[in-house]
């Protein structure tokens, strides 16, 4: 043993020989704290520190006053350019290395400042200070654990260590450690009452654990004790904001920068506050002051740029992400929002990336989470969206938009009742997740689960009060009501309506030129649209039109497709370009007429309308009602669809076509193979009532109707086109209730479209649904010529079929009330000479009907777009017209 502290006491001997002190007293201190008795080691440690007070004159202290001076002042460069040759000239003063160490972490130098805190600690270990001290350091270079001990180090040498208390709770916080944190800050606070440090930090960590009342409440006593202290205002500002006080909050962060101006978090949180009041101006402002006070500061540029993307300026919030990354490529909020902004541009590659890197930084980002599986769904990839959606909540089992966004993606997979499982989900956690509510009513209607219609009043009135604006359609099968119908739209569109239009470019001179139209669609392919549009493309006068499709649909392959790309001369698939190069290449075209043919349904473009892609802009086709949008010029329509009571929920102009306003193509083969009634499960002899309607079209109003026809019509049976197993099941219950037999219900299985056509001729007579009538569905019963019954509705979708059967010449079936819709198909039912009759007169009008001349409706329309190119060449604004059928005159 003597030969080993020998061999300690040479080296200590040695340090002090060098001017090593601290290594020194390292040494020593370590022999005493093994050995308290060895005198050899104390007398060591006096001597040490005779020398060393031998060599610090009265000249040394008044420099290191000098410099304490200047730190307390904030002369932070100056103390570090004058005391570092003191403590090579001095090593063994501890003073100087703990004043050295605190102006290393005011620099911003902790691993330094934590060297020159362990000098001191060394020299002089019995001193709480320096444990304090090094404490301080650690917790700047986040390792917060070894900072707990230090603090604790310095609490064991002076119990009565406030400060140290205080520190040692910053320190659990930070390691969520809540309980001990709290417990820190109440010593701190038992030992000095007034403590306005303890109190701020305490109300912080209250607030972390969304104590929020406490919270305030200490903030509040802080400022108290210390009301000129901006950051404490800025404090209570954050709590106030965290409650949806925002006026009380922009107020406590405008005293913040009153006390001082040059506070930038004071004007970025105030820039915070004032966004979520509506004052995007003042917002504005504010987070620009604090870029002028801080233009590293990342957290500012990111807030102006969610800002910005509030307005629809998202290449201008794209700028800001960038600069923040640039400053700090590490920023997830900066990397998530971007790729947010790219993915709703169709970047959906380059936005998937940025979600990954988000991820590798913060793994339980849930944010990022989220628009990853929207991404995946983007880019068609539902399966693997449902599967990292899925994982995600392994994690975050309380997110209710994982839940909501998982819920979409198995919508997407046909998943159905699993979806809506997840829906109930999201908004067990969630009740103001508008979207969520929206759809769960949609798939529940799908399913043909009625109990919707019984709280249907209460959840829409959720809807409305909820957080966010949520999809039209979903709505258009449960209300006949336009006016619900518009406000639903206009919702929606208030989105779009803060994108700025893109000026136009100057007129052409070249006005003999053909007029450019440009379809934009995410159906072209085999779906009803194309089924009804086919013909129009076909027979466009390419003489004076010149035609693009643009597609963004997901769906890439099929015959409709094929024979699209065939018929116009232009198409050109934009699923996978961003909307801004979509943009640029429409302009590029220089489009006269941009006609929206899906509306509010999937695959939409209408960013692109929005920032005004041609002089013209129809809505057509694909959405049966308003799209409600200040940039939407035209509607297609026709003398049925909108009546002069309900003109004022339509906010597009009308233009009124001769005809239908549907298109059809009078090409479309029916199978001319031999079918049979038992070859669909349909009794040889019996009143077959047909409708090949989606599910979520029938209501319990037309199901009462269709249960007393099956049950006054003895032995007729109903058929249906629903192949959820849960709807059918649902649907027989139904039929049960009323007292019909469920096996009078029959289920047809999905066919090839032209034997589809074929089999409606096995049916008697097709029955409409009213909220959302029959649309392609109907056009396939009349082509098939199967004659069909309709109530008149009031908005849009619910007068497509009295739209339909007026232009076949078959006015005489559609009825005005629900009365006289069930007594006109009963009345048919028995009455097998006059239903003959209507059915031979059908098939006669068939060949010479407007809603089957897909010629004269290709002419129609394109003297409409024509009409509508003209006023706004001679500059004068949309307005209602009645289409002139007759040969195309292009506009001058």
């Amino acid at each position: 043993m003597a030969k080993g502290l020998d061999s300690q006491f040479a080296r200590a001997r040695a340090a002090e020989a060098r001017g090593d002190f601290p290594a020194a007293a390292e040494i020593y201190y370590a022999i005493i704290a093994r050995y308290p008795a060895n005198v050899r080691a104390q007398q060591a440690v006096i001597a040490m520190k005779q020398r060393i007070a031998d060599q610090s004159g009265p000249a040394v202290q008044q420099t290191f006053l000098d410099l304490l001076s200047a730190y307390n002042q904030g002369r932070i460069a100056e103390v570090l350019e004058g005391i570092e040759p003191l403590v090579a000239a001095h090593p063994g003063q501890p003073a100087l290395h703990n004043l050295m160490g605190a102006a290393l972490l005011a620099a911003r130098r902790p691993i330094e400042g934590e060297a020159a805190f362990r000098r001191a600690i060394a020299l002089e270990p019995a001193i709480a200070d320096g444990y304090n001290n090094l404490g301080n350091a650690l917790k700047d270079q986040f390792c917060f654990d070894e900072a707990c001990v230090a603090y604790r180090a310095a609490i064991h040498r002076r119990q009565d260590y406030h400060e140290a208390w205080n520190n040692l709770g910053t320190a659990l916080q930070a390691l969520e450690n809540y309980g001990e944190a709290l417990a820190a800050y109440d010593t701190a606070l038992a030992l000095k009452g007034d403590y306005a440090d303890a109190l701020n930090n305490r109300a912080t960590a209250l607030q972390e654990m969304d104590r929020l009342a406490e919270a305030e409440a200490g903030f509040r006593r802080a400022l108290e004790l210390d009301p000129a202290r901006p950051p404490l205002f800025s404090n209570l500002g954050e709590c106030l904001l965290r409650q949806e006080r925002t006026a009380e909050a922009a107020a406590a962060f405008r005293q913040a920068v009153a006390l001082d101006p040059d506070y930038a978090d004071g004007w970025n949180n105030l820039g915070v506050a004032l966004r979520r009041s509506g004052d995007a101006e003042g917002s504005l402002q504010a987070y620009e002051r604090a870029m002028a006070l801080a233009p590293a500061m990342a957290a500012v540029r990111s807030n102006r740029a969610n800002m910005m993307l509030d307005q629809g300026k998202a290449d201008e919030a794209s700028l800001d992400y960038l600069a923040t990354l640039e400053k700090n490529p590490q920023d997830t909020n900066a990397l998530n929002n971007l790729g947010a902004i790219l993915q709703d541009q169709g970047h959906f590659g380059h936005a998937l990336m940025l979600f990954d890197r988000a991820l590798a930084i913060d793994p339980d980002f849930v944010e990022a989470q989220v628009n990853r599986g929207n991404a995946l769904r983007d880019m068609g990839w539902a399966k693997e969206a449902e599967e990292a959606l899925s994982a995600a909540l392994t994690g975050n089992p309380k997110v209710a938009a994982l839940w909501s966004n998982l819920a979409v993606a198995r919508q997407d997979l046909g998943q159905t009742e699993s979806a809506i499982e997840a829906y109930t989900k999201a908004l067990e956690i969630d009740p103001a997740m508008s979207e969520a509510r929206m759809q769960r009513l949609y798939q529940r209607a799908q399913l043909c689960d009625w109990s919707i219609y019984r709280e249907l009043d209460a959840e829409l009135a959720l809807i409305d009060a909820g957080k966010e604006e949520c999809a039209s359609f979903p709505a258009l099968g449960m209300k006949d009501d336009p006016g619900f119908q518009y406000r639903r739209s206009a919702g929606l569109a208030a989105k779009w309506a803060k994108v700025p239009a893109e000026p136009l470019p100057a007129s052409e001179d070249d006005t003999d030129r053909r007029i450019r139209i440009g379809y934009f669609s995410g159906d072209f392919h085999d779906h009803a649209i194309m089924y009804l549009a086919s013909g129009l493309f076909r027979e466009h006068d390419k003489s004076h039109f010149e035609v693009f499709c643009y597609s963004s649909g997901q769906v890439r392959h099929g015959v409709l497709r094929d024979r699209l790309i065939a018929d116009v001369e232009h198409f050109h698939d934009t699923l996978e370009m961003a909307e801004q190069d979509v943009f640029e290449l429409a302009r590029g075209h220089g489009l006269d007429i941009a006609v929206d043919v899906s509306g509010f349904t999937r695959g939409n473009r209408t960013g692109l309308f929005a920032r005004r892609v041609a002089p013209v802009q129809v809505n057509y086709l694909g959405y049966p009602g308003t799209m409600a949008a200040p940039f939407m010029d035209y509607i297609v329509v026709d003398k049925v669809l909108v009546p002069a009571e309900e003109r004022e929920h339509v906010s597009e102009r009308l233009m009124v076509m001769p005809g239908a306003y549907q298109p059809n193509d009078n090409s479309r083969v029916i199978a001319d193979s031999p079918v049979t009634r038992a070859e669909f499960g349909l009794p040889d002899n019996a009143f077959v009532f047909c409708c090949f309607n989606q599910g979520f079209k029938i209501t319990p109003r037309e199901f009462d109707i269709w249960m007393r026809l099956l049950g006054a019509a003895e032995g007729s049976v109903l058929w249906l086109l629903v192949g959820n197993q849960t709807a059918r099941a649902n649907l027989r219950r139904e039929a049960e209730a009323r007292g019909i037999d469920p096996a009078r219900l029959v289920f047809a299985e999905a066919r090839h479209h032209g034997e589809h056509l074929a089999r409606h001729r096995l049916a008697d007579l097709f029955l409409d649904t009213f909220a959302y009538n029959a649309h392609t569905t109907m056009s396939d019963a009349l082509w098939s010529g199967l004659p069909a019954v309709t109530r008149l509705g009031r908005q849009f979708a619910a007068r497509v079929g009295a739209s339909l059967l007026t232009n076949t010449g078959m006015e005489e079936l559609v009825t005005t009330s629900d009365a006289d819709y069930e007594a006109l198909a009963l009345a048919l039912a028995r009455d097998p000479a006059r239903l003959a009759a209507l059915r031979a007169r059908l098939t006669a009008n068939l060949p010479s009907a407007p809603l089957f001349d897909t010629v004269g409706y290709a002419r129609a329309l394109e003297s409409g777009f024509s009409a509508a190119l003209g006023r706004q060449r001679r500059g004068l604004p949309p307005e209602d017209f009645a289409v002139a059928p007759g040969r195309v005159v292009v506009p001058a």
